[in-house]
């Protein structure tokens, strides 16, 4: 395997027949330098994403394309179980590990859209995207190196904190307590070195943005640091 190459901005990827078992434990550590397993296996229902339990959650890189500089061959990363469900991406498999393409670089549009002008539709004049907005996401969310886990930009590992209150933004853009949750807080525990989010910092977050997990039975979130609404001072 050590002699497969792919194209720049994508990583092959192995799953292994014991990561579709859906429980994955792996030791990291936690801010107060506690060291906990990372386990990754949830309930289906409730605030959590039912639908990853139809994939895996840890996968190895086997090989880099051109300017995947955060990852190497032999990394344990942390993936969404999107990357074990479109068959297009499929280089090999057999009953016992299967090699997929993946992108492993989040791409970000280098300009603004065109003007789409003002018509019966819309009073105003938009744009579809504008320069910096995500064009392509990665579906691997982090690395794992030793026991830290290093996000791959802009993702943000979160967990949930005792802070009273959920939240919702209401059309004006007026974020007020609500019952209803839409709004949540979290801190963050790992972030990319270029994220305006650092690890401590309470942020409330837009709930449908988060990728739940769990950490040895404690929730932890994952997300982008553009989904974060504010930080709480």
């Amino acid at each position: 395997m050590s002699s497969l190459s792919t194209i720049p901005g994508y990583a092959i990827v192995e799953i292994l027949r014991d990561d579709q078992e859906r429980k994955f434990y792996k030791e990291v550590k936690l801010l107060n330098g506690e060291v906990k397993k990372l386990t990754l296996d949830i309930p289906i229902g409730g605030l959590y994403d039912g639908h990853f339990s139809q994939g895996v959650s840890l996968a190895r890189i086997v090989a880099c394309g051109e300017g995947v500089d955060q990852l190497e061959p032999g990394d344990e990363v942390i993936v969404d179980y999107t990357i074990d469900t479109d068959s297009a991406k499929i280089i090999s498999r057999d009953e016992n590990h299967k090699l997929v393409r993946a992108v492993a670089v989040n791409k970000f549009y280098e300009e603004d859209a065109p003007l789409i002008s003002a018509s019966r539709e819309s009073k105003y004049d938009l744009r579809e995207y504008k320069k910096g907005d995500l064009e392509h996401a990665s579906t691997i969310f982090g690395v794992i190196k030793g026991n830290e886990i290093i996000p791959n930009f802009p993702y943000v590992f979160c967990k949930y904190v005792d802070i009273a209150g959920e939240f919702e933004m209401t059309e004006t853009g007026l974020v007020i307590p609500s019952s209803e949750g839409q709004m949540v807080i979290r801190q963050v525990l790992f972030s990319h070195p270029d994220s305006p989010m650092k690890p401590g910092d309470n942020v409330m977050v837009d709930y449908g943005a988060l990728y739940e997990r769990e950490v040895n039975g404690e929730q932890l979130s994952i997300c982008m640091h553009g989904d974060i609404i504010a930080k709480l001072i």
